[in-house]
């Protein structure tokens, strides 16, 4: 049985439909995440510091099966004293990892 909420590749097999959410603070040009396959440290994700203040962005695709590292980067973290920022990473619709003070 294919789980719910999954997409397919362009190679015709089944996928994982990801999707990351970022929430910034009042300094949102400054974070930036990634999310690159393990073993060979390849994009398969981005959002560069292009999010206006407390502005809310999601990006999605369609990865295979595997292992990933998800990486986020700013200055001072996205909560709490520059405003209530946060990310989350859903996978086939379910959260698998959520916050705001890294």
């Amino acid at each position: 049985k294919v789980p719910r909420g999954t997409c397919t590749l362009p190679n015709g097999r089944r996928g994982h439909r990801v999707r990351v959410t970022t929430k910034v603070d009042k300094y949102g040009k400054e974070t930036s995440w990634t999310v690159t396959e393990r073993r060979s440290n390849a994009v398969k994700m981005k959002m560069g510091p292009v999010v206006e203040k407390h502005e809310q962005k999601s990006v999605e695709d369609c990865l295979p099966e595997g292992e990933y590292n998800l990486q986020f980067q700013d200055l001072d973290g996205i909560c709490c004293r520059h405003g209530q920022g946060f990310f989350k990473l859903v996978v086939d619709g379910q959260e698998l990892l959520g916050g705001g003070g890294f």
